[in-house]
């Protein structure tokens, strides 16, 4: 393995360690506030969370540009900073004198206190995410991933302590401003001692800041993916109460939190690597098939799974009443299975430049969320309100393999079976997995469920050469190391090695720095 790749692999280990470790922590957080934190309190922390959308916009778009933007900004990482503080400024002042405003539209308790906390949110949430996503481009993730994990660790335990307090349930909302305040000042202190690598070499045409077309081009795409995601919970809010918001936010949250770690770490990955197979010229159809079937794989065996247990787990982790949370977590899973295929489809093409195609997308998949909640609204189904994600977002998907069948730029038959392999698979560890936990009740139910999943995973793994992604692993290595000429024509996915005039780009696609 060369030194960039077991650098990568080491980058890699790190964010699925510091994901991991915050995952358990957010899981023991989430066993303290079920317990003293009612549903209706949380239903408006979550309609709260929701209506916080243009932080979590903002943040997501600067998180964007500075990872497409990566020759960039390693350059001059100060001069980049500036506009996640402006923005958070701005994001302060504005969440304030909408407060108000939200409060009386949203019929929800402790809701005004809950917006005016998590303006502070906004304030710092851009310029500690974009801090910590310089240090990525420079490759140092165990900073990051070491400097997040103690924000989040230090904002988890001010909010129970908050909440211990009798600040409830305002403990849940203070928790985002303090958990900012590491990775903004470490991340700060880290960026002026830290050298650019030696392999950074700045483009003819860079500027002290990046260029106006591609900020508005992620701000757009953050603000339509962000919206869509929240239509689902106001829908909620307005159709099912406090209550039945509560109990549907605490099931898209635990399905949430879950399916974040694979999100992030496929997208931290599969764009930086995108981005210099683009420039490379030589293997962008191949690392898009790859990412693409391990993103399936993974969330495949996510829907398995988690669909399983999250009936047996959530009850046992929150309490004994939320067991409508838990029967409802299986819905949510397709939605995530589907919205991960979706974000690295978003990410190749904005590595592309053709943002003009992923606001397209967007559009049809926010249509599709408006038209499948509309009718679980008139419906008060929180089954369909639950699946509307799945549905928008495999539209979406199919949408992006048409156009990557016209541009060639993947081999789209192939992909399609490894889809169908891996969707395979993921049902039966469902149907196992749900079986197993309907044997027994109580404690038990868990290792039930597990110990019915086993013997499908054991068969997998015995079954492995038919496995797409399994192939793909063997054929090329972890994360980008050169394939061998008869293992990388065995890849199921990646088929036949990569042609330049088969990926479809042209002049489009060229990078815009």
């Amino acid at each position: 393995m060369n030194p960039a790749s077991r650098q990568s692999v080491r980058g890699f280990s790190w964010e699925i360690g510091g994901m991991a470790a915050g995952l358990l922590l957010q899981l023991g957080y989430a066993a303290y506030t079920g317990r003293h934190v009612s549903p209706a309190d949380f239903g408006s922390y979550a309609v709260a969370l929701s209506l916080s959308f243009p932080v979590s916009a903002v943040t997501h778009g600067l998180a964007q540009l500075t990872l497409t933007s990566q020759r960039s900004v390693r350059i001059h990482p100060l001069s980049t900073v500036r506009l996640p503080l402006v923005s958070g400024l701005l994001l302060f002042a504005v969440s304030q004198a909408l407060a108000p405003f939200w409060a009386r539209l949203f019929d929800a308790p402790h809701l005004l206190e809950l917006l005016r906390c998590l303006a502070f949110h906004g304030l710092l949430s851009p310029f500690a995410v974009v801090c910590t996503t310089l240090l990525r481009t420079r490759r140092e993730n165990r900073a990051a991933a070491l400097l997040e994990l103690g924000g989040q660790a230090l904002g988890l335990v001010a909010g129970a302590a908050l909440l211990t307090a009798g600040w409830n349930p305002m403990g849940l909302a203070a928790m985002w401003p303090v958990a900012n305040v590491v990775p903004a000042v470490g991340g700060a202190l880290l960026l002026r001692s830290t050298a650019a690598p030696e392999d950074a070499e700045l483009p003819a045409n860079t500027r002290d800041s990046p260029p106006n077309r591609e900020l508005r081009d992620c701000l757009q795409y953050a603000i339509v993916h962000v919206l869509t995601v929240c239509l689902a919970i106001w829908a909620a809010s307005w159709a099912l109460g406090a209550v039945g918001t509560g109990h549907y936010s605490r099931a898209y949250y635990f399905a949430a939190m879950l399916a974040g770690v694979l999100n992030s770490a496929i997208v931290r990955i599969a764009v930086p690597d995108l981005t210099r197979a683009e420039e490379d010229g030589s293997s962008f159809d191949r690392v898009l098939l790859d990412m693409l079937c391990l993103a399936s794989a993974l969330g495949a065996l996510f829907l398995g799974m988690c669909g399983a247990l999250g009936p047996v787990v959530l009850p046992l982790l929150l309490g004994s009443s939320w067991e409508i949370s838990g029967s409802m977590v299986p819905w949510f899973m397709p939605g995530f299975a589907t919205l991960l295929l979706c974000m690295v489809g978003y990410g190749a093409d904005r590595v592309r430049n053709m943002m003009p195609w992923v606001f397209c997308v967007q559009r049809v998949v926010a249509a599709a969320v408006a038209l499948v909640v509309a009718v679980s609204v008139a419906l008060r189904s929180p089954q369909l309100l639950a699946l509307s994600t799945a549905f928008a977002t495999a539209a979406g998907h199919v949408i992006q393999l048409r156009r990557w069948h016209r541009d060639r730029v993947v081999n789209v038959p192939r992909l399609l079976h490894a889809y169908a392999v891996h969707l395979g698979i993921g049902l039966i560890v469902f149907l196992a997995g749900s079986m197993g936990g309907l044997l027994v009740d109580g404690p038990a139910a868990m290792a039930a469920v597990l110990c019915a999943i086993l013997p499908v995973l054991l068969a997998a793994w015995v079954c492995r050469s038919f496995i797409p992604a399994l192939q793909t692993s063997t054929a090329r290595g972890p994360l980008g190391r050169a394939p061998s000429k008869a293992g990388f024509a065995a890849s199921v996915v990646s088929g036949t090695a990569p042609r330049p005039e088969a990926t479809g780009r042209g002049k489009q696609s060229e990078r815009h720095l």
